[in-house]
């Protein structure tokens, strides 16, 4: 399996046949994105590869999970969308520059603050939607192993009426932070309080008031792989 996206997105394209000049002019980027590439690739140029692109699996891409092409019943032009269940859907994209503005504004959300967007590719049946679900860079090392630094989680918003029987990895948006832990111990119904706890053992454990709580998201995964 290649282990980065760069050599995942090389390989794909000498499998297409594609130039990897046409296809960063295909993408309006200049000749040396590919060789410029670190970690990842934002995700306007996922929502484009996936448009100019149908038959490249953006999820292999990313992960290097799956098959690396699709199949597409009906031949499409450059340029077109292909309408399909598996299509990625667009879901609120937090990084970690933008959390304070996404905390300052989280009373407005939707109405007054917009956030960037991930595409984001259903699995095992889920339902996605902006209205529920968020993607959130993870910021620091203190959920190391689980969750490495600048890794993008796929959260779903947990209600209010839900949060006593919040548990595992969740996503907390508190005051003026946004912060993701492991539930240590949930006493929001006896004491209206919240232990979280990193998983990282060089980090401890914070009390987290209900009163100071905004948000709270359940992590579902990472991208693609399941947390535990």
């Amino acid at each position: 399996m290649e282990d980065s996206v760069k050599q995942r997105l090389k390989l794909v394209l000498r499998e297409l046949h594609v130039k990897e000049s046409d296809f960063c002019k295909s993408l309006n980027v200049s000749p040396g994105f590919i060789s410029g590439m670190r970690k990842s690739m934002q995700p306007d140029k996922i929502k484009s590869i996936a448009i100019l692109y149908p038959q490249i699996n953006t999820a292999w891409l990313l992960t290097g999970e799956g098959e690396m092409l699709r199949e597409i019943t009906e031949a499409k032009p450059l340029g077109t969308a292909v309408s399909s269940n598996d299509m990625a859907t667009e879901l609120p994209y937090i990084p970690v520059a933008a959390t304070a503005s996404f905390v300052d504004t989280f009373y407005d959300y939707p109405d007054n603050y917009t956030p960037d967007t991930y595409p984001v590719i259903p699995r095992n049946g889920e339902k996605l939607s902006a209205e529920e679900y968020a993607v959130f860079e993870v910021n620091g090392e203190s959920m190391l192993p689980s969750l490495r630094p600048g890794s993008l989680i796929l959260t779903k918003l947990i209600p209010e009426r839900e949060w006593e029987y919040a548990e595992g990895v969740i996503v907390v948006i508190y005051n003026k932070s946004i912060i993701v832990k492991r539930v240590k111990e949930n006493r929001l119904y006896k004491e209206n309080r919240l232990l979280v706890t990193s998983d990282n053992p060089e980090h401890g454990s914070l009390a987290i008031e209900r009163q100071d709580i905004h948000a709270l998201y359940k992590a579902k995964r990472v991208i693609s792989s399941e947390i535990f």
